[in-house]
């Protein structure tokens, strides 16, 4: 394999991370936290004007979500992968529910 073929290969064999529960909270200045908002994991992979998103079971969902396809060719980088969570925020910031999003796109009942 050569090139780009080569990469999305590579890309296949990746898989997304997931959060663990702990007993308590790391406090150490190497430690970030983050706002939980129960949306789909997804992984963005860019590989120059090629885009895919993958759920977590590795099923291709680029088309459902072809604004942010849109923003990703808009990254001045040609190639990465980003591993996480995809929501939508209303207009007041909160995140609106998974279940809304899907009856509102008419994707209920699909698999992901």
């Amino acid at each position: 394999m050569h090139g780009r073929d080569h990469l999305w290969c590579s890309l296949r064999l990746l898989s997304s991370t997931f959060p663990r529960l702990g007993t308590k909270v790391p406090s150490c200045p190497e430690w970030f936290h983050e706002i939980k908002y129960y949306g789909y994991l997804l992984r963005l992979e860019r590989d120059g004007d090629r885009v895919r998103l993958v759920t977590r079971g590795g099923y291709n969902w680029t088309d459902r979500y072809p604004w942010i396809v849109e923003a990703a060719l808009k990254n001045r980088h040609q190639q990465f992968v980003i591993d996480g969570e995809t929501v939508v925020l209303g207009v007041d910031g909160v995140c609106l529910p998974v279940v809304h999003l899907l009856g509102r796109v008419g994707l209920r009942g699909r698999r992901s």
